[in-house]
């Protein structure tokens, strides 16, 4: 299974090299169609080695018994690792290629490209450039996330301190007003702006209680 994995890697590769150096490098429409023949040529290579995993893998789930809790349990570990291939999962990538695409950060590779090499796939340095790059990226997405988890939690000091200063200048423009009917719209907007006070402190105050972010000072002396 791994040696066919590996394989289906192999050729989603050369397929994303042929669209990148004779696809889209074709000098006239007629090149670019004889392009797609080596594309075709690859597609059949990659289905023949998808059917040799379909099958090893159905092979795999008679020999165990689904009457054993044991087996069962081994099972559905190893059918976890190795999942069925769908023809999402095959779609040529190019970020390995092009490294420097913009809108390819949130991109997130398939399963096929978490299973450990076999010794021909640690030999083939485009696979390594490929993990490299996705590395960076995943990289890159976590500290993203969690700059965000910081820049939240000032974001909900923000808005509670907005309906708070909104309601003290209702108040304020309530005392100084002369007319009731002045008076008595003042305090209903102030009464409107300290409910969504309450409102917003009692629903961050759930999400601040699930999820405690780190403190911008307490990430910065833990790198220093």
């Amino acid at each position: 299974m791994n040696d066919a994995l590996q394989a289906v890697r192999t050729a989603i590769g050369y397929k994303s090299l042929l669209y990148r150096t004779k696809v889209r490098a074709a000098p006239s429409y007629k090149s670019r169609l004889r392009s797609y023949d080596d594309i075709h040529v690859v597609d059949d290579g990659v289905r023949k080695y998808v059917k040799i995993y379909s099958n090893a893998r159905r092979a795999i789930q008679h020999l165990y018994d689904i009457n054993d809790t044991n087996d069962c349990r081994a099972l559905e570990d190893i059918l976890q690792k190795y999942c069925a291939i769908k023809p999402e999962d095959l779609r040529a990538n190019t970020a390995v290629l092009e490294v420097f695409t913009p809108g390819l950060c949130g991109q997130h590779a398939s399963w096929l490209w978490h299973i450990k090499d076999n010794l021909a796939g640690r030999d083939d340095s485009w696979m390594t450039n490929f993990r490299r790059v996705m590395w960076l990226r995943a990289h890159a997405r976590k500290c993203r996330w969690d700059k965000e988890r910081i820049l939240v939690s000032f974001e909900m000091e923000c808005v509670v301190r907005s309906f708070k200063k909104k309601e003290t200048e209702w108040r304020d423009l309530a005392r100084s007003a002369d007319l009731s009917g002045h008076r008595a719209y003042a305090h209903r907007q102030a009464a409107m702006w300290r409910g969504l006070k309450e409102y917003a402190e009692d629903i961050f105050r759930c999400v601040q209680m699930e999820v405690q972010p780190e403190s911008y000072t307490v990430r910065l002396c833990r790198r220093l």
